[in-house]
Order: structure tokens, then C-alpha cells, then sequence
């Protein structure tokens, strides 16, 4: 018996690895891209304000963000009278590299405080009626010049997160 030789065999082979790993990769594009767009989402809330789907006036802003001193970053935020139920503010400070700090009711902040607290104590969301001043140490980071805002409200039972206000940070206070 006499074999019979299949010219280009070998060649689709090669084009059914090309075909799987261009498939892989796309998944992989994919995959990543989603991820990736979820953590910015939660990172930074929504593109658009809380604010700006309604006719709702913005009861949550940035009054002031400033160099206390080379290493410290006071930011004043103000809240008037809202229906909102808060969970947690997020605040990211942008320069060369952002950095971001959660602000929850009731737990420990090692880099943030209170204007007239240590490091080291609980945080607290500002409440309802009232104006806080946070500050942030940043003494081991690179020079920061913006701060964005983020909330996490509970809308219908479920927590949603939006940018609210963005500040430039002034160089000195």
C-alpha cells in the first residue's frame, strides 16, 4: 500500500493556531475592557453629575480644596438639606498620579482626619445641614492640583455612585 501525501497540511494548522489565539486575544480585549470600565465607574461614579439628569440643585459640593503646608491638603465640603442616604464619599486628588480615599461613617482613616483631630481616628461623612473640613496627608506623594468629589447614595436599594463637584487645589489656604 502506498501512502498518500496531503500537500499543505501542515499550513492549515498553522492557520487554525492563527484563527484560536486571534479569538483568545479578542476575549481577552474584551474581558480587560469591561473590568477596567467597571473600576473607573466605581471609582469616579458616573460621568455626569447627580445632579445633572434632574432638576434637582446640587446640595453637596466642594467649598474650597488648599495646601494647609507641604505635606497636608485641607478640603472643604459643604452639604445642605437633601433626602440623600449617604454610604460613603470618595475623594480622588489628580497630579502626576491620582490617589483616591473612602470616607465611610464609623471606620478607622489612617491618612485622613478631621481639621481639629488627629490621624488615626474614625471617619465621618459630613452630615446633613453642616460643613467638614478633611484633611489629607499627603506628604509622600507627588503635587496634587485637582480634587473630585464622589458619592454613594442608596437610590431603591441600590447604591450608586456619581461624580458631584470637582475643585482645582489652591497652594496655600
Amino acid at each position: 500500500m502506498e501512502k498518500i501525501k496531503i500537500r499543505g497540511k501542515r499550513g492549515i494548522n498553522v492557520i487554525i493556531v492563527t484563527l484560536i489565539i486571534m479569538a483568545l486575544s479578542l476575549s481577552a480585549v474584551f474581558i480587560i475592557y469591561t473590568n477596567v470600565k467597571k473600576v473607573v465607574r466605581d471609582d469616579f461614579g458616573e460621568q455626569i453629575s447627580c445632579f445633572e439628569a434632574s432638576t434637582l440643585v446640587p446640595t453637596i459640593f466642594l467649598k474650597n480644596a488648599c495646601y494647609l503646608n507641604s505635606g497636608e491638603i485641607a478640603v472643604d465640603i459643604e452639604r445642605k438639606t437633601d433626602t440623600m442616604t449617604l454610604r460613603n464619599i470618595k475623594l480622588a486628588f489628580f497630579g502626576e498620579n491620582s490617589t483616591r480615599w473612602l470616607i465611610k461613617d464609623n471606620k478607622k482613616c489612617s491618612d485622613v482626619r478631621a481639621y481639629s483631630a488627629e490621624y488615626g481616628g474614625y471617619c465621618e461623612v459630613v452630615k446633613i445641614d453642616s460643613e467638614k473640613t478633611y484633611v489629607f496627608n499627603v506628604s509622600d506623594l507627588d503635587k496634587k492640583n485637582q480634587v473630585k468629589l464622589v458619592i454613594t447614595q442608596l437610590v431603591n436599594g441600590e447604591e450608586k455612585s456619581c461624580l458631584v463637584d470637582t475643585r482645582d487645589i489652591k497652594e496655600s489656604c
